[in-house]
């Protein structure tokens, strides 16, 4: 069924959101696991960012940024070698023309730090995208999704009356491009540690980079397959912004909050992040949680991380210390006062990174409960610490991992923390409790935790 979609809102308050995210772009949107964002020792930049260097500057900018990556990085060069990084390096300094557009410019130094293959070393700049929705532009009408190895119909927007495209159904081909190639040229610029988190990152990804890549289309003709394996085509107006309207449309409820089932021997609760800035309200919903589960003798709980993208890995671990009943490592002992023991499973997708993807590999790694879902899109072992880096002339803002924190298990198969039950995680949340409720049952029968 197509999921439901809110309406846009006035006019008026797009625009406020767009505001602020025109205020904001250029600022690295990075979520820190445990240390806060610390500046390096750059030049100070004027208030306004400038649109245009000279070549000589642009190159000083990546010859800054390199020396930047190389200092601060643990291990820049584990998923390219160094010699393949100077010939990027030295190709885009070769191509640079004497008057350097500082968006273009941009999306070079994205393109070079994505080579590093790490999720946390990375620039964004949206600005154009917001520029593009302020000025009234139209955006790609439908949400894709990663689904048993290509990319398929999520939903598409409101404002858009199809006439056969089903949810699941394939998408081959865009404008005569196939998808393929779309997914291959727009992922170059995001910094990912897997392909598939560069095909999940398209889910939210495909349309900006059309827009900043200026390939915005309107209309679009799409090449699909059904779920029967026709193959057919569907021409799509360009709709107005509505995608980040959707995604907040799935997330609806408090981004804490808990539903007991069972007759409240089962609790699901819902944390999307770890943010230190919201530590009290984040203590007050755990220790609410913790006196309802002691009412009602709560056996079994659920941490849904899905949509989690991160934030202070101790805000997990503070909660785990006060859900077990013995000590599983040096750091993960029983709270000494106000904790409830249960059997713990962690519901997990694609779209649970940094700390909560760590917190996924500790609960795995230590053997303190079960993984349920989808494969975490933050990999087990990876890098993390952000430092912000400003290059002093062009004034992007760009981010650097700056330790690599290695799995409990100690390894690293390049890979996110895989699911001891994988499950559809867009059933409805009454399905996933009974699917991973029966799960931990035979697992407790087989004396497993």
């Amino acid at each position: 069924m197509v999921a439901e979609v809110r309406t846009m809102a006035a006019k008026g308050k797009m625009d406020q959101v767009i505001g602020r995210r025109l205020l904001l772009g250029g600022v690295l949107a990075a979520v820190c696991l445990f240390a806060g964002v610390v500046s390096a020792d750059a030049p100070k930049l004027p208030n306004e960012r400038p649109t245009v260097v000279s070549r000589a500057e642009a190159i000083e900018d990546v010859d800054f940024l390199v020396r930047q990556l190389r200092e601060k990085h643990p291990n820049p060069f584990a998923r390219i070698s160094q010699a393949d990084f100077e010939r990027e390096v030295v190709r885009l300094k070769e191509g640079l023309p004497e008057q350097v557009n500082i968006r273009e410019f941009s999306l070079s130094v994205a393109a070079l730090l994505a080579l590093v293959g790490d999720t946390h070393t990375r620039h964004r700049d949206e600005t154009a995208y917001y520029e593009h929705l302020r000025k009234g532009g139209r955006v790609f009408p439908v949400k894709l999704r990663y689904q048993d190895g290509q990319m398929t119909i999520e939903t598409w927007s409101p404002q858009v009356i199809p006439d056969r495209l089903g949810v699941g159904d394939a998408v081959l081909a865009v404008n005569g491009v196939c998808m393929e190639s779309l997914v291959e040229r727009y992922g170059r610029y995001v910094s990912v540690e897997t392909d598939l988190q560069r095909r999940c990152a398209m889910e939210w990804w495909f349309d900006k980079y059309q827009v900043l890549l200026g390939e915005a289309r309107d209309p679009y003709r799409l090449q699909l397959r059904d779920a029967q394996g026709q193959v057919y085509e569907e021409t799509l107006p360009a709709a107005p912004p509505w995608l980040e309207q959707y995604e907040a449309s799935k997330a609806q409820g408090p981004p804490l909050h808990c539903d007991f089932y069972h007759e409240g021997r089962t609790c699901l609760f819902r944390i999307r992040n770890f943010d230190r800035g919201a530590r009290q309200e984040y203590d007050k919903a755990v220790w609410g949680l913790l006196e309802a589960m002691r009412e009602r003798r709560t056996e079994y709980l659920i941490l849904d991380l899905r949509g989690n993208g991160g934030g202070d890995g101790g805000l997990g671990m503070q909660l785990l210390r006060l859900v077990i009943d013995k000590p599983y490592a040096e750091d993960l002992k029983p709270a000494s006062e106000g904790g409830w023991p249960v059997k713990l499973a962690l519901l997990c997708d694609r779209s649970t990174y940094s700390a909560a993807s760590w917190l996924a590999m500790v609960v795995q790694d230590c053997h303190v409960g079960i993984i349920a879902g989808e494969e975490t899109g933050g990999r087990a072992s990876f890098s993390g610490e952000i430092v912000s880096v400003s290059l002093p002339h062009s004034g992007l803002s760009c981010g650097i991992g700056t330790k690599f924190f290695m799995r409990r298990a100690g390894y690293d198969d390049g890979r996110g923390v895989l699911p001891d039950l994988p499950l559809d995680v867009t059933l409805d949340d009454r399905r996933l409790v009974e699917e991973i409720h029966t799960f931990m049952g035979q697992k407790e029968s087989e004396g497993g935790r």
